[in-house]
This record gives C-alpha cells, sequence and structure tokens, in this order.
C-alpha cells in the first residue's frame, strides 16, 4: 500500500470505527495541494484514475493482492479518509461495514458508490450478500464503463471547474472499454461450446461468464469467506469428471488449496486435471505481473482462460 496523505491531525488513543469517523479533524489545506481522492480497492483507485485529470491525487487503501471481502479497516484507513477531498467505493456490500463509513460523509465531501451507476436488471442476484446481489460486476467491461459514467457524472457535479476534462476522460476510457469487450469476445469465440466451463475457487466470474457465454462452477459462491467441505469437493469432481473439464483455475487472492484437493480427487479416480493458470479477480496485480491495471488484468485473464480451454484436453494429458 502507498503511503497515505499525511496532512492530518487526530487525537491518540484507542479508535472505534465511528467514532474515528467523527472524532477526527482534518488539518487546513494548501491551495498548492491536489484534490484527493481515496478508493477502496486498487480496482476502484485504477478506474478514478483513468477518468479523473491531473487535479486529482487518487490513493487506494487495499494494495495488490488485498482480498476486499476479508478487509479489516485501521486507524490509519480512517485518517486517509478523514483527510481525502473525495471518496470512491464500489457498494453492494463488496466493502462491508467499510462501504457505510463512507456513506456517513456524503455530507463534507464527494462520495461515489461505482455500483450506482448500474441498473438493477444488469445485476447477478445472489444470497451471500446483504444487497442481494454478486459485487464482482467490474468483470464485465461494460458495466465497468457504466461505473466510470457514474464517477464521472458525480465528480463534475461536484467539481464544474474540471467537469471538461472529466469528460473527455471519460469519453476516452469509455472507448478503451468498448475496445476491450470486442477483443475479449473474438477471443473467447475460439473456445469450444462443450469446454465453456470456468472452475475456479470462489465465484467471482459470473458477470464475465454471463457476458461471453460461458459457465462457472465453484467452491466457494459468491465470498472467499465462505467455507467448503468434502461433499463440495466430492461434487465438483463429479461434474468436471462428466463434462471432461481439461482445467480449473486458481485466483489471486484465493488460496489454491480447495483446488488442489479437486485436481488429487480426480487423478485417485484417473482423471488427471491440469490446473490452467491463475486469475485475478477481486485485485490488481504487484508491478511486473501484466495485470496492473483494470484493462491489462481483464486481458491477462481472458489470455490464460482460453489458452487452457481451447488447447486438446488429452494432448495436455500425455
Amino acid at each position: 500500500m502507498k503511503r497515505m496523505w499525511s496532512s492530518l491531525r487526530c487525537a491518540p488513543g484507542v479508535w472505534v470505527l465511528m467514532g474515528m469517523v467523527m472524532g477526527c479533524s482534518q488539518a487546513p489545506k494548501s491551495e498548492s495541494e491536489g484534490i484527493k481522492v481515496l478508493a477502496t480497492t486498487g480496482l476502484a483507485a485504477d478506474l478514478a484514475r483513468n477518468v479523473l485529470p491531473a487535479a486529482f491525487e487518487v490513493e487506494g487503501l487495499m494494495g495488490p493482492g488485498t482480498d476486499p471481502h476479508l478487509y479489516k479497516s485501521t486507524e490509519g484507513d480512517i485518517r486517509a479518509m478523514r483527510a481525502a477531498d473525495a471518496l470512491v467505493y464500489t457498494g453492494l456490500q463488496l466493502e462491508g461495514k467499510l462501504g457505510e463509513v463512507f456513506e456517513t460523509q456524503r455530507s463534507d465531501k464527494a462520495v461515489v458508490k461505482l455500483s450506482a451507476g448500474l441498473s438493477a436488471s444488469s445485476l447477478i442476484k445472489s444470497n451471500g450478500f446483504a444487497d442481494g446481489y454478486d459485487p464482482h460486476f467490474w468483470m464485465n467491461p461494460l458495466l465497468w464503463s457504466q461505473a466510470a459514467g457514474e464517477l464521472a457524472e458525480v465528480f463534475s457535479k461536484a467539481y464544474p471547474e474540471h467537469a471538461a476534462e472529466i469528460d473527455q476522460k471519460w469519453k476516452r476510457y469509455q472507448q478503451r472499454l468498448d475496445s476491450l469487450d470486442r477483443s475479449i469476445r473474438d477471443q473467447a469465440a475460439s473456445v469450444p461450446a462443450h469446454r465453456r466451463v470456468i472452475v475456479t475457487t470462489h465465484d467471482a466470474l459470473n458477470y464475465y461468464a454471463a457476458h461471453y457465454g460461458f459457465e462457472v462452477r465453484s467452491l466457494q459462491g459468491f465470498s472467499t469467506a465462505a467455507d467448503f467441505g468434502v461433499r463440495d469437493i466430492s461434487e465438483l469432481v463429479d461434474f468436471v469428471i462428466e463434462r471432461k473439464i481439461p482445467a480449473v483455475f486458481v485466483e489471486n487472492i484465493v488460496s489454491s488449496r480447495s483446488l488442489d484437493a479437486v485436481i488429487q480427487a480426480c487423478e485417485s479416480r484417473g482423471y488427471a486435471l491440469v490446473l490452467g493458470g491463475s486469475f485475478y479477480t477481486d485485485a490488481l496485480g504487484p508491478k511486473g505481473s501484466e495485470a496492473e491495471n483494470y484493462i491489462e488484468m481483464i486481458s491477462l485473464n481472458t489470455s490464460v482462460l482460453v489458452k487452457a480451454l481451447s488447447e486438446d484436453p488429452l494432448a495436455s494429458r500425455k
């Protein structure tokens, strides 16, 4: 995680989340300073950087590889939130209580809930979250583009002096996301219909799968906090063998332990399942990972997926 802004003062002592929010005072801001924007996830921060002009300084709370489902807020997070001029979070309970804390700041600063830019009809229902929807909508580039529009609209209203430049940057980024979408469609078309199944650790790819014509199966459902047992593994092994699925995939925020068990169980039944590679799902990758920003991340995931599912499964087991 990058160093957060230091231009703030807070009283020492034991901190309780809401108490920290209400009791912390912000130091005066110099006119020469940029407009400080704090985003929860690396993905949200990347979106803000692509839409907002240079006058805005964007920081993210969660660094590469951080699981937002399990993230615990720190004293430093709340201080950074109070020091920020504007806040950006995903919504749909992805960030849990942290999103609720961000909402308490609406009277003092611009707060963008990215999922507010989406219609309910575009969301995938899920009983695993309090809002009743799967929060991983960024896996569909066109929905991520709509979220970018929400961010652009809120910031244009809050900072009208920057509205024209925000609109230009948003439209350029929208074009890039449209191009990404077309590229993924072309690549996905090369995967044979009977192999268009994504088996992974948790259901982060449902929006991707629905948009590009794949089926998803996982052990942990929508949240990485969910448990799995022997029965879950056995049922997934039956599914893999019955459908003759050639490969399964791990994720950068989740241990491979669950899928290792699936691979071993398949081997014990004479079926040579392979690990097709790793996906970046809820968090961007570190420097040098080729998944340092959203477009790189989705592009890399697609390359890994298409390669593993397009290859001759018999040839891969020789």
